[in-house]
């Protein structure tokens, strides 16, 4: 059954989307993730992908990177395009890899995180976290570390320091009618992995691999976990740990986007990088309680990546590959059948995601509500390739 859904993902992507007009090129929602996906596939079932036509639409992308130019996001914009380029680039060519190939993608990425009157939001789907992503990737592939630096500047001078130990990071700030001609700002800590501080934590713990970076993104690390650590939920009434917002006491979902298992793994990750025990206990404690919810309280009504059974697999997968605990694949497991029991009771259909707007089931193509992103899921399942984990702050 495995391989008959990546056939049917790969024939269905491959057919509809050639008849589509493109809205989306990024790699989060559009067309770069599908392409992911396709390469991905390529590894380990050849015969599966038209190359004609893989080609075709990475040419689109190429040719729309210009409309662009003023977008630098990871989710939507030109440096997660830029990744899927680059990571094409260094596994086509191998030995001759060319390291200017994205500079000119460079160019404008740095233009926009420069501009002094636009700061950027911290998040990973469209701001900072996200950006680092690919910077990261720049200096490991290439030794250029520019957008690294400019990021970690930009997350520095936009945390909040909450005492002398501790910082976090809000969402863009709203502002609200107040006495006189002043305005007052309403600050909004988010807890998410996807539009969250959680995201700028991640994304703290790749800078670090940065030598001109690393001090300060390991500070920044260790006292935006000592804020994380003070937002739990109260132990009695709640089935998580933690809520999707800092002081509102609700269960949070489990899944990628928000919740306590995207959480563990990024304390998980930068308990190792910062040696410190106190969170990676915290992280196996996060993820153990996790594991029992196999009837969460929040429903996990889809497939998808973002919130659905492939994408707390893959979490509960990447923490017992981290944790070494045997109860995490054990979950990682049942999440995995309820994947399959999806497809064998609908075929395509079970595996599409839920759309919260016009409240069905709605067909999607792409990588984080969508088949390319279940694609992934399966294909990493099968034979772990670890290539594209970073493109959702995962390794």
């Amino acid at each position: 059954m495995h391989k008959k859904i990546l056939e049917d993902i790969a024939t269905y992507l491959q057919s509809s989307a050639s008849a589509r007009t493109y809205q989306d090129i990024g790699l989060l929602g559009g067309l770069g993730g599908q392409l992911l996906f396709l390469w991905q596939l390529n590894k380990q079932h050849p015969q599966m992908l038209r190359e004609t036509f893989f080609h075709e639409q990475l040419t689109l992308i190429q040719q729309s990177l210009p409309q662009l130019q003023r977008q630098a996001s990871f989710a939507y914009g030109l440096s997660g395009l830029a990744w899927l380029l680059d990571l094409l680039n260094l596994e086509q060519s191998g030995a001759d890899y060319d390291a200017s190939y994205c500079d000119e993608l460079d160019k404008c990425i740095l233009h926009q995180l420069n501009q002094t009157n636009k700061a950027l939001a911290t998040e990973f789907m469209s701001g900072l976290s996200g950006i680092a992503v690919y910077g990261v990737r720049r200096f490991e592939r290439a030794n250029k570390t520019a957008i690294a630096d400019a990021v970690l500047r930009q997350i520095e001078n936009q945390a909040h320091k909450v005492s002398p130990e501790s910082l976090s990071w809000s969402r863009p700030q709203e502002p609200l009618p107040a006495s006189g001609d002043t305005l007052a700002a309403k600050v909004e800590f988010d807890l998410g992995l996807a539009h969250g501080m959680v995201s700028v934590l991640a994304a703290l713990t790749a800078l670090a691999q940065v030598p001109d970076c690393r001090a300060s993104a390991k500070k920044l690390l260790s006292a935006g976990c000592n804020w994380l650590l003070a937002q739990t939920l109260p132990s009695k009434g709640f089935t998580s740990s933690y809520g999707n917002f800092s002081g509102k006491d609700e269960d949070s979902r489990l899944g990628w986007c928000y919740g306590d298992l995207g959480i563990a793994l990024t304390l998980a990750r930068a308990g190792t990088l910062l040696k410190d025990e106190s969170l990676i206990k915290h992280a196996k404690t996060l993820a153990l309680n996790a594991a029992k919810r196999t009837a969460p309280g929040k429903p996990v009504i889809d497939a998808a990546l973002c919130h659905g059974s492939s994408g707390i697999s893959l979490l509960f997968l990447r923490l017992y590959q981290l944790l070494k605990i045997t109860t995490l694949k054990e979950a990682a497991d049942y999440w995995y059948r309820d994947c399959l029991q999806r497809y064998q009771a609908n075929k395509l259909s079970g595996l599409m995601p839920f759309d919260p707007q016009s409240k069905s089931y709605q067909q999607s193509s792409g990588l984080l509500n969508g088949y390319a992103g279940i694609g992934l899921y399966l294909l990493y399942y099968q034979q772990a390739d670890n290539s594209w984990l970073d493109a959702l702050l995962l390794a």
